[in-house]
C-alpha cells in the first residue's frame, strides 16, 4: 500500500486523472483498445452534478468532465479547458484563455459563458465544495474565449480549486434542471453508460472516440462502490478490481493499494 500525504481532494484528483487519462492500473490492459478497467472505491457519488463534487468522489466526475486546468501528479498546473491564464498586479482579477471549438456531449458549445455559469451554479449550488469558490464575486465574459474570474480578495489556493472540483464544466444547458445527478454532460472523455449502470454499486462509463483531447486508453471504465476496505483488498489480490482509490479511516490522509 502507498500513503499520500496530500488532501484527499488531490488524491483522488490525481489519482481519477491518472486512471481515465493514461489508464494506468493492475490486471486490465489497453492492447488493441479493448480493454476495461475496472476501480474500486469506498466513496459512492450521492449526485453527479458538478455542485455536489468534493473530495474522494471526484474520479465519478473526472471520467465525464474536464476542469479548467489540469493538475499533473507533480501538483504542477498544466493547460486543460483553460489553455492560459494570468493573475492582474493585486491578485484579485484572473484571466483565462478558453479552449475553442469544443463542445459538450449534447453539442452545446464550451465557451465564456459557460464558465461564468458553471462557477455561478458551483457557488450557489449548495454543495460541500461551494466554500472553494467563495472568493470569486463575479465573472465577466470578454468574449467567447476570453474570461476574466473578479475576486473578493486574493485567493492563494484558486488554481488547485480550478484543477478540482470548483473547475469541473457542465453543459450550461443542463445546470438548472436537475438532469445532471444522473445523466452527466460534461466534455470528458467518456460518458456514463446509463444502461449498465446501477446507481450506488457501480457506474459503467464508455470511451469517447471523438474526445478533443488524448483518446482515453481503455474503452470502458467501471467504479464500483465497495463498504469496506478488506473486500477492496480481496478484489485486488482475486483480480475482480484493478485498481482502487481508497481513504484510510483512521487518520484523514487518503491511500491507494496499488494492484498486484
Amino acid at each position: 500500500m502507498t500513503r499520500y500525504s496530500t488532501r484527499i481532494a488531490a488524491s483522488a484528483a490525481c489519482a481519477a486523472a491518472a486512471l481515465v487519462l493514461t489508464g494506468c492500473g493492475g490486471g486490465g490492459s489497453a492492447s488493441g483498445g479493448a480493454a476495461e478497467l475496472d476501480v474500486a472505491t469506498l466513496t459512492n457519488a450521492q449526485s453527479l452534478d458538478p455542485a455536489d463534487a468534493i473530495g474522494s468522489a471526484l474520479p465519478f466526475f473526472q471520467a465525464t468532465y474536464d476542469t479548467l486546468i489540469k493538475r499533473d501528479a507533480d501538483g504542477s498546473y498544466k493547460p486543460m479547458l483553460a489553455t492560459r491564464w494570468s493573475y492582474d498586479k493585486d491578485r484579485t482579477h484572473l484571466s483565462l484563455t478558453l479552449r475553442t471549438g469544443v463542445k459538450f456531449t449534447d453539442g452545446t458549445a464550451f465557451d465564456a459563458a459557460a464558465v461564468k455559469a458553471n462557477l455561478d451554479h458551483f457557488k450557489n449550488g449548495g454543495g460541500g465544495g461551494a466554500k472553494y469558490a467563495k472568493s470569486v464575486k463575479d465573472v465577466k465574459v470578454v468574449d467567447p474565449a476570453h474570461a476574466v474570474l473578479e475576486l473578493s480578495e486574493p485567493d492563494p489556493g484558486l488554481l488547485f480549486y480550478l484543477s478540482d472540483a470548483a473547475g469541473l464544466m457542465a453543459s450550461p444547458a443542463k445546470l438548472k434542471d436537475g438532469s445532471l445527478k444522473t445523466a452527466p454532460v460534461g466534455t470528458g472523455p467518456y460518458v456514463l453508460d446509463k444502461s449498465k449502470t446501477a446507481v450506488g454499486t457501480k457506474y459503467v462509463y464508455d470511451r469517447r472516440d471523438d474526445y478533443w483531447g488524448e483518446k482515453a486508453k481503455f474503452t470502458t471504465l467501471a467504479i464500483s462502490v465497495f463498504d469496506n476496505e478488506t473486500a477492496v483488498v480481496n478484489g485486488l489480490r482475486t483480480g475482480q478490481i484493478d485498481t482502487a482509490v481508497l481513504q484510510d479511516a483512521g487518520s484523514s490522509r487518503p491511500w491507494r493499494p496499488t494492484a498486484g
